[in-house]
Parts: C-alpha cells; structure tokens; sequence
C-alpha cells in the first residue's frame, strides 16, 4: 500500500468533512439570525393569493432577541421628578399612603397619583401658524430637559390642531419601540405645555438565547384566518415590546417582545412574538 498516497487522500477527506461542516454551521447560524428568503417569498405569496397586499421588502428578515425587558416607574420618587419638572416648588398635597402629590411654582403644576403624572404649564401659549410646522427637535429637547433620555423614547402619533402640536411619547429599548404605555403631550412653539399619562423607563434585558422568537412569517400566515379579514393591506412589521396596561400601578413591571402590524389606513395590531397570539 501506497502510505503516502493514502495519507495524502485522508487529509484531503478530513478537509472536505470539515469545510462541510463549517458550512453546515455557517448556515444554520444565519438561519438563526435572518429568516430565508424563500420563506418569506412563499409566505408573501400565500397572503397574496388570498387578498392580502404584502411587499416581500415590508417583512424584517432580521430575526430579534428573545428577550424581556425590566421597566421601572420613572416617577417613583416624587420629590425628585418635581425638582426636575419645576426647579423650586410648593408642596400643595402629599399623601405617602395614597402614593398622591401636587406640586406648583409660578411656571407651572406637577400631579403625581400612583403612576399617573400630569403636568401642566401656566405659560399664555405661542400657537404655531396655520402653515407652520412644529419642530420635533425642540421638542425633543424640551423633553431632554424635563428628565426624558434621548435614546429612551420616539414621539409617534403628531399631529397640530388649533395651533398646538399634539402627539404621545412612548420608550424606546436599543431602537425599539414599547407599546402599552405612553405621554400625552401638547406644545406650543415655545414648550411643552401640557404632558400626561405613564412613563416607564427600560431598566436591563432578561435575554433566552436558546429559545428563537417564533417567525414572524407563522403570524403573517395567521391572518389569512382572521374573521374580520384584516387587514387588506400590510404596510409596515416591526419588532416591539409590549406592557400591559394590567400593571401601570405596579413600580416596576416586564415588558415583552412582540411584532407590530401596520395597515394602510394606520391602524396597528399587536402579535405576541413568542406564540402569535394578537393581543387586545
């Protein structure tokens, strides 16, 4: 026997096994972080055939974390959300027991009652023109300085009525928006005049890294069985996370990931990412 020669052809084998191998890794590693094209092509087509109108493009190929992400009241101690919002103040009501705060100076009122915050500025409004567009970095800014962290929140929902751009807040977690809770505000062109409602902020990530969210693919395929036959248009999919509004009175609560649908006429449904179901 040729021992050189057969040597020669075994290292060659090992090396083919072990590129396979390495290719079989490499495969299944993307498969883990992108969704195949083909899946989503054939899912595509499926809604298609059924009336749904989908562009291959609208589906994230991305597949995100299965994660939970801790939230923690923002306003939790009441003195010093006032001294952010206020600067100097009076104390007009102040109920440890009831978790019930009324806050004032000369520029505006601070009303903390649980979880619920209301802020209100006693500043004459400056109303936008009625061809004049409210700037979002200002009021990103008035937000900034009000306590809100830059990459921790997106304002969604503007709109200007009467001179005021009205529109909600919600948080962010690493670009992704949170749903279930949100600010109501209302500005002038010179500040935020009136804010209201929950705020939450992110706090860490509880990460499962064995356990895939399920495909965003197997919901899009739900909605060929939905009833009410929405939607008749998918424009856009999202990653999100989602709290529920059971546990606003909470301190601190988990919110979880879910994906967003988005129709054509704005209306948005939520779908648990980890077993489909939508949530109501």
């Amino acid at each position: 026997m040729n021992w050189g020669r057969a040597k020669t052809i075994l290292i060659i084998m090992f090396l083919t096994v072990d590129a396979f191998l390495l290719f079989v890794l490499l495969q299944t590693r993307l498969n883990y972080e992108r969704l195949p094209k083909e899946t989503v092509q054939k899912t595509v087509q499926v809604l298609r055939d059924k009336g749904i109108d989908i562009r291959e493009e609208t589906v994230p190929l991305k597949r995100a974390k299965n994660q939970n992400i801790n939230m923690k009241n923002s306003f939790g101690n009441p003195i010093q959300a006032a001294e952010v919002f206020l600067g100097t103040y009076e104390v007009k009501l102040s109920d440890d027991e009831k978790h019930e705060y009324l806050f004032e100076n000369e520029r505006a009122t601070l009303r903390i009652k649980e979880t619920y915050v209301t802020y209100q500025n006693k500043k004459n409004y400056v109303r936008y023109e009625q061809n004049e567009k409210a700037d979002e970095k200002n009021i990103k800014k008035w937000l900034t300085e009000l306590g809100f962290k830059t990459k921790e929140f997106a304002i969604v929902k503007g709109k200007q009525r009467d001179g005021l751009f009205c529109g909600q807040v919600v948080p962010v977690y690493k670009d992704i928006k949170m749903y279930g809770i949100s600010m109501s505000i209302k500005t002038d062109k010179e500040a935020i005049v009136t804010m209201e409602g929950h705020w939450f902020s992110p706090q860490e990530a509880e990460v499962y890294e064995d356990e895939q969210l399920l495909d965003v693919t197997a919901v899009l395929a739900g909605l060929i069985h939905r009833e009410d036959r929405w939607p008749k248009t998918v424009v856009s999919i999202e990653n999100g996370f989602y709290m529920a509004g059971d546990y606003l009175d909470s301190r601190e609560f988990v919110a979880l990931p879910i994906y967003v649908i988005t129709d054509e006429r704005g209306n948005q449904k939520f779908f648990d990412a980890r077993i489909g179901h939508e949530i109501n």
